[in-house]
């Protein structure tokens, strides 16, 4: 998305009814919220990734296998 962003900049990327679905598949409204206000890669992968560790620390005990 950031490639399409850069390469086609007048491109409507969200603003219709599925953006609703893509904020479920990212688990928060706040990727799209950062990829419209052109925000870096960067920081929409951080904020992206905020919790990843502790969700893998708290699943541990329910992996059935490794």
């Amino acid at each position: 998305m950031d490639a399409v962003r850069r390469l086609y900049p007048t491109m409507k990327l969200f603003g219709n009814k599925r953006d609703s679905v893509f904020d479920k598949v990212c688990g928060t409204d706040q990727v799209r919220t950062l990829f419209a206000e052109g925000r870096p890669l960067t920081e929409i992968l951080s904020v992206w990734n905020e919790g990843v560790d502790d969700f893998r620390a708290r699943r541990e005990k329910y992996l059935l296998y490794e």
